[in-house]
């Protein structure tokens, strides 16, 4: 599974939902020192309604 940084779901996006459907992908939300503050799980479900994409908190760095 890749790892993408929360911004490229900005700059990247078609290249992320296209691995998350493959593959799935983690998505970091990073400090501004970049230490990981949380990660999401992005991968492709059965639609409920609308994409088809899931999106899981995996971690969240900042409850220690």
């Amino acid at each position: 599974m890749k790892k993408y940084k929360s911004s490229d779901l900005t700059h990247k996006r078609a290249e992320v939902l296209k691995e998350a459907k493959a593959n799935g992908v983690i998505i970091q939300q990073l400090e501004t020192n970049g230490a990981v503050r949380c990660e999401f799980l992005l991968i492709a479900d059965k639609p409920l309604r609308g994409s088809g994409h899931s999106i899981q908190m995996v971690r969240d760095m900042t409850e220690s």
